[in-house]
Order: structure tokens, then sequence, then C-alpha cells
């Protein structure tokens, strides 16, 4: 599939990929891949770097954000979840921790119950 936008003048092609030992009549089990010019990659890292900046610099984003920062990752919260198991364990009292699996979740916005 071609995809072009003459507002930017940004050509894009777009492949559907098959995943492997998945059924092909299944919309679901086929991943878009994106390739597009250098052109546009360069101005999504600008674009990127500089919101990145901003919301960093204006304290948009809270320390506890982890995902999709440099210097930081997942591995922070699970340290960080070590270390309130530990704290508790040391004073003999109570860790209580919450998990949720939001796969598969859709959430429908607008709809209205007729």
């Amino acid at each position: 599939m071609l995809v072009i936008s003459p507002q930017v003048g940004v050509l894009l092609l777009l492949y559907l990929y098959l995943n492997p030992a998945k059924y092909a009549s299944d919309p679901n089990n086929y991943r878009p891949i994106a390739l597009t010019n250098g052109l546009c990659k360069v101005m999504e890292r600008m674009v990127n770097n500089r919101l990145v900046w901003f919301f960093e610099r204006n304290k948009l984003i809270i320390p506890l954000q982890c995902g999709f920062r440099k210097q930081r990752s997942t591995t922070d919260h699970l340290l960080r979840l070590e270390s309130f198991i530990r704290e508790a364990f040391i004073q003999r009292q109570h860790a209580v921790a919450v998990f949720f699996d939001l796969k598969g979740l859709t959430i429908v916005v607008g709809s209205t119950a007729s």
C-alpha cells in the first residue's frame, strides 16, 4: 500500500506483515510496517526531541514516568517495588501491590446505550 500526503509531500510505504504461524483471514494477525523517507525521519526526531525537552523543562511529566525516557527503564520500577517490599518486611508491615493487565482492553468513547 502506498500512501502519499500532498499537504506535507510525505511518501509513506505501508506493508502489512503477517505474523508467523497465524491465520491470514484474521486482520489482527497483521503488523503494519511503515517506511518513510529520510526527511520525515529527521523531522520526526527534531519534533520528538523538542517535545521531550519542553515537557521535562516545564515538569509536565511526573518523575515516576520511566517509559520512553532516556536514562530510565522498567527496571527502575522493579527496583522501586523491591525496595518497597524490603522496607515493609524490615518494619514488619504489610506491603500491598495491585497490577493491571490491560491487554485487549478497548475503550469506546462517545457511544450511547440504545
